[in-house]
């Protein structure tokens, strides 16, 4: 459904804030930045993306772009497109995280491809690879929003196929709009070196964007966990040590619930504590300004903890702060998944119910993430 911007603007200037806001997620991407429209498309249903993973919804996408059938989905965090009869015709489709309505996705090296692509109207832009993206690497993309210069950013980590050591840094910067009316992209910028990179494995692990950075909840070679966090702005690589809860000697929280959680619009560890018959207690520690943690409690609906806690996840954020939760494995037998609404200030939920999850959204397990991304419907 298209409809006049002007006109779409004027309805929603006259709606109170919280009936764009309970449940419903509008996209800060208006129009497409990919090519210049002078309508809006409206999406009727609410979507459930996945982060890093991809599942049904692109089935048609891919068959009008890519000429590719989909196959059942297989574990993350790829989908595999057979091409032909061959074994060597065979290509793995990664995903980025989906960042206002805009996500990359990407085949590997001969033959690779990039492509931006607007998850709301399914327009698609072909981004150059980096220069180092060939068949003897292993590669990553993540996609970043940075507020401060208004540009969207894709940071692209690689290594050598035998090896685990990050050689490769270089980052891609998507402007605005130019006067051809199309998205203007920059060359890739190669990054320097990093010392500490070289014990933790990032490739395996999706990103989660709060404000300007890319942060990763990692696990190091000596079993131990950190963040690993890049500054969209300035290029920065660095590492935040986890709360002191979460490194291991706290016998009260269970550090395998551990999760990245964008929490008042602010950087948040979220960790269940140890299981018992009647923990639903959820802790977060936020980042402040001070880089200092801030520990906070809530406690879950027991429905999300009830079976399966340690599946629990955030499924993102409402534009008045709200944290929405919900557990994919919460209950097998029922045809429904809930989602909560949990108000930061007041502690209080709010439920809602949406289909059930595809299985290999499911089966994605802790390294996928899902997301809420999309308009339900206007009044």
């Amino acid at each position: 459904m298209e409809l006049p911007e002007a006109m779409v603007m004027e309805g929603l200037l006259r709606l109170p804030l919280k009936c764009l806001c309970r449940y419903m997620c509008v996209s800060k991407t208006w129009c497409s930045i990919i090519s210049g429209i002078n309508k809006l498309h409206i999406v009727h249903n609410l979507s459930i993306v996945i982060s890093n993973f991809g599942c049904s919804t692109w089935s048609s996408l891919f068959q009008s772009r890519l000429g590719l059938t989909i196959p059942p989905p297989p574990p993350p965090p790829f989908i595999k497109q057979q091409l032909g009869g061959g074994e060597y015709d065979s290509a793995e489709i990664g995903f980025t995280q989906v960042i206002n309505g805009l996500l990359c996705f990407y085949t590997p090296a001969p033959a690779g491809d990039l492509t931006l692509c607007n998850y709301y109207t399914f327009e698609t832009r072909k981004l150059p690879l980096p220069r180092f993206y060939r068949w003897t690497h292993k590669s990553q993309f993540y996609l970043g929003f940075d507020p401060l210069t208004g540009s969207y950013k894709l940071l692209s980590l690689g290594c050598l196929r035998d090896h685990d050591v990050l050689i490769y840094r270089e980052i891609l910067t998507l402007g605005g709009v130019n006067d051809e009316e199309d998205i203007t992209v920059g060359t890739w910028i190669k990054m320097c070196p990093v010392g500490f990179l070289p014990g933790i494995d990032v490739l395996s692990t999706p990103s989660v964007c709060i404000n300007q950075f890319l942060y990763w909840l990692v696990e190091c070679k000596d079993n131990t966990r950190k963040i690993l966090a890049f500054n969209l702005t300035a290029h920065h690589l660095y590492d935040i040590p986890l709360p002191k809860h979460l490194t291991g000697f706290d016998q009260l929280t269970d550090l395998s619930t551990a999760r990245i959680v964008n929490f008042n619009g602010c950087l948040a560890v979220g960790c269940l504590e140890n299981a018992r018959a009647d923990a639903v207690t959820l802790n977060f520690w936020e980042w402040n300004s001070r880089r200092c943690w801030i520990q906070y409690s809530i406690t879950l609906p027991e429905e999300i903890v009830s079976c399966n806690r340690e599946s629990w996840c955030s499924v993102g954020n409402l534009p008045t702060g709200e944290i929405l939760l919900t557990n994919p494995k919460a209950n097998d037998d029922s045809d429904f998944t809930p989602i909560y609404s949990c108000d930061h200030y007041t502690r209080e939920f709010q439920r809602v119910v949406v289909g059930k999850f595809p299985p290999c959204m499911v089966a994605a397990g802790e390294k996928s993430s899902l997301q809420i991304s999309c308009v339900l419907k206007l009044y």
